[in-house]
């Protein structure tokens, strides 16, 4: 270990007096291989006019060696930072900047149609909200579904039936939609506006008769339109059209029934006298293998047991007038057991824990 020590000790020595000894020789300096400059003297001449104690470029300090070029330029443009080709370059582009890009700084700035729209429905100030969306009409700037939607939020809420009227016009006339999904949503809102209008009326028939004109022209009716209907057809004494709503409903969309659309149903139907009927339907939901949640199922049941066990009496009452009915026939009772061991068995089936751990209380 100590002898590789030492060998390399040596070995570093000689390479340093190598070295020394080749820059010793003056014959040896790589400055005998490059070509001297031409204009040697020219540089001089305008070196010695800046810098008059220096003789040569490799003379002078490192910080003044680019400052005499820059110096000898301020001088030859009257002391000017660029000449005016530079500048005039630099106006240019900025001009082109503002003709392509108008104002762009302001506009960052500035509030959106939509954002002013927002604003005065917020602040209520119903002026500045009609001027501006009679702007957005004619002008047809950021015209969209949402403020449509808005703006029917805000003429539903102060009660003004005529702006509402107006509004269905202009979503027909004004609104162009893009696609198709803007085309459905368009349907769908003016659909929502007219049962809005007819149920406020208390015109059923005429609800009616838009949602079989959709119907007809295979317009996509969302489930928030067959709740409409079926509440409208339940204020104006008409169960068989909201079993028939209900019906749709839980065929067409079978993850969307919701239990407020069973509830509706079951109430119409006991106000009605046929609580038996409410089942039934309850039988069509599992027959479409819909999405039934927990409410639902204790809904039927506490339905369903007054029947099948003769231990539970069941209590006569009156809903708008009509007595319940409680004259339940073998029949019924063999239908009610036959629809309990299938509500139990299909409880037995699900995989929903409130359900699970229902079927055990």
């Amino acid at each position: 270990m100590l002898r590789r020590t030492l060998c390399d000790c040596l070995k570093v020595q000689q390479n340093a007096y190598k070295t020394s000894k080749r820059l010793a020789d003056p014959s040896k300096s790589i400055k005998n291989f490059i070509p001297a400059r031409s204009n040697s003297t020219e540089k001089k001449t305008w070196l010695t006019e800046v810098f008059p104690n220096q003789t040569s470029e490799s003379s002078l300090p490192p910080q003044h060696q680019y400052s005499a070029i820059e110096s000898l330029l301020k001088q030859s443009m009257g002391g000017q930072q660029s000449p005016d080709w530079v500048n005039r370059r630099q106006m240019a582009k900025q001009d082109h900047k503002q003709q392509k890009y108008p104002d762009r700084s302001d506009a960052a700035q500035k509030q959106s149609p939509i954002q002013l729209l927002n604003e005065y429905v917020k602040s209520g100030n119903i002026v500045k909200l009609e001027s501006q969306w009679n702007s957005m009409l004619q002008n047809q700037t950021e015209l969209n579904l949402s403020c449509f939607e808005l703006m029917h939020e805000f003429y539903q809420s102060t009660g003004n039936q005529e702006k509402i009227q107006d509004l269905a016009k202009q979503l027909y006339n004004q609104f162009k939609p893009r696609s198709y999904k803007d085309q459905i949503a368009r349907n769908n809102l003016h659909c929502k506006i007219k049962l809005e209008e007819a149920m406020s009326l208390g015109q059923l028939d005429q609800a009616v008769q838009i949602f079989t004109d959709m119907t007809k022209n295979k317009l996509e009716i969302t489930p928030q339109i067959y709740m409409l209907l079926m509440l409208c057809a339940q204020k104006q004494h008409r169960p068989e059209l909201v079993l028939q709503f209900c019906g749709q409903l839980a065929q067409r969309y079978p993850n969307n029934t919701s239990y407020e659309a069973f509830k509706i149903v079951v109430d119409t139907l006991s106000m009605n006298g046929q609580n038996l009927k409410a089942l039934q339907f309850f039988d069509i939901m599992l027959r479409n293998d819909c999405v039934i949640t927990y409410r639902v199922w204790k809904e039927c049941i506490s339905q369903l047991i007054p029947i099948t066990n003769p231990r539970y009496s069941v209590m006569s009452s009156y809903f708008n007038g009509q007595k319940a009915d409680t004259s339940f026939t073998e029949d019924h009772k063999l239908l009610a057991q036959r629809m309990l061991h299938d509500l139990l068995q299909s409880m037995a089936n699900t995989k929903e824990p409130k359900i699970r751990s229902a079927m055990f209380k």
